[in-house]
């Protein structure tokens, strides 16, 4: 009866004016921007998704009354990852939305809502970014506003379940090593001379992925340079084979900076990174980006890195028969904590030990969140208005898993990787 009504009244409204927004951008920021729109929408608003849950899928779209826009308000989002997320807006280029009208009720807290698959094209105005436009090619267009941050998105390493257990940290030394050949010997992380021979390997993000481009930027390496990663092939939960990422590997591509190469593929989405990290390698093929194998398989050690809220599932144990992965500290900075007991009342977020090594200095594997759009926010009030609402909503309960509001904040830094100080 409730969705009823709630049909009813949008109908009503939608003949006088409807306004129509398309979101794209950071997988990594997909949680936290899917509550901070839900709790900015007046109660009895609709929602779909493509897949998964509202704060996981691909495709999601809201409809309702958004205070400060006339009428009823419909923003679809599409996810396809920062650097992806600023050369849609940049090029305008179309990506597929839900199309259909969602016709179940969401929550405040950013639940609820039904599955829909129908998607048609668009064009998004506003796109969330982990990283810097001018951490990116798609520099010729102006992107607004001029100060564009909403928050702190906050990442991490991780070792997989398996992992040697001398793998406990990763500075920014071991991180260009393993970006620069895919692997490197374990002594390297334990000291032990028994370790020389037994080795510690690299898989992550292809290069559309804000994730990516905000650790080469923070280690020194350079957010442009080819990387090397292994694709992981996962059985009941243990790696079988790692292979040297091929190319022409849709959608894992890499060819943001470069054309499609052997090895600097990655994974399209931080969260399909989370089964390899839950699994054991005690008997692992290594192959080259051909499928040839090399070697005998043997037992090896998976590292990769993560957005906060992808770090936080991958080392939660999810059925019976996963394990959690390992979060790594970072250039001696203590690995990130959380806290929450997952209800309503408690909801999963970062430690606040985590929040003060951020806060405070210690603790620089982090980003400022973009939100960018191509249309000059004081020319559409409508985006205007959606703009402001998501940055006030960017508190520390909305960005949760995902890293801290910016008045939290008692360092700063003036690019991606730069200088951390107060």
């Amino acid at each position: 009866m409730k969705i009823t009504l709630a049909l009813l009244s949008l109908a009503a409204a939608t003949s006088a004016f409807a306004a129509e927004i398309h979101i794209t951008g950071a997988t990594a920021f997909r949680a936290s921007a899917i509550k901070t729109i839900a709790s900015s929408y007046s109660p009895g608003f609709l929602a779909s998704y493509s897949n998964g849950t509202l704060q996981t899928a691909n495709q999601v779209v809201f409809q309702g009354n958004f205070p400060g826009i006339s009428g009823v308000t419909t923003i679809r989002c599409s996810w396809n990852g920062a650097v992806e997320g600023i050369r849609a807006i940049h090029n305008n280029t179309p990506l597929l939305f839900l199309s259909e009208a969602p016709t179940a009720a969401g929550a405040a807290d950013g639940t609820g809502g039904s599955i829909k698959t129908a998607t048609s094209p668009g064009t998004a105005q506003l796109a969330f970014s982990d990283c810097a436009q001018s951490s990116t090619p798609y520099t010729a267009n102006t992107l607004y506003p001029g100060d564009p941050a909403v928050g702190v998105v906050v990442f991490a390493y991780v070792a997989n379940n398996g992992a040697a257990p001398g793998i406990t940290g990763m500075t920014s030394q071991l991180a260009n090593a393993l970006y620069t050949t895919g692997s490197q010997p374990l002594s390297m992380w334990s000291g032990l001379p028994a370790d020389d021979n037994k080795q510690v390997y690299l898989t992550g993000r292809n290069d559309g992925s804000g994730t990516r481009t905000i650790v080469l930027a923070e280690t020194g390496y350079g957010v442009s340079q080819l990387v090397k990663q292994y694709k992981p092939t996962v059985v009941s939960n243990n790696i079988t084979t790692l292979r040297l990422w091929p190319v022409a590997d849709s959608p894992n591509i890499s060819d943001i900076w470069n054309p499609d190469t052997s090895g600097n593929g990655g994974f399209f989405s931080g969260g399909n990174i989370t089964s390899s990290m839950r699994s054991t390698s005690s008997s692992v093929q290594i192959q080259t980006a051909a499928g040839q194998n090399v070697g005998l398989p043997s037992a090896v050690s998976l590292i990769s890195y993560q957005s906060a809220s992808d770090a936080f599932q991958s080392q939660r144990a999810a059925t019976a028969t996963e394990v959690p992965a390992r979060l790594l500290s970072y250039n001696g900075a203590s690995a990130l904590t959380y806290k929450g007991t997952g209800t309503a009342a408690d909801p999963f977020s970062l430690s606040d030990a985590a929040v003060n090594d951020i806060a405070r200095g210690r603790y620089t594997l982090w980003s400022y969140e973009n939100l960018y759009s191509n249309v000059d926010l004081s020319s559409n009030a409508d985006i205007n208005t959606l703009y402001q609402a998501i940055r006030a909503g960017s508190t520390p309960l909305n960005l949760g898993l995902s890293g801290i509001a910016l008045e939290q904040m008692l360092v700063a830094r003036g690019s991606d990787g730069g200088i951390v100080a107060p």
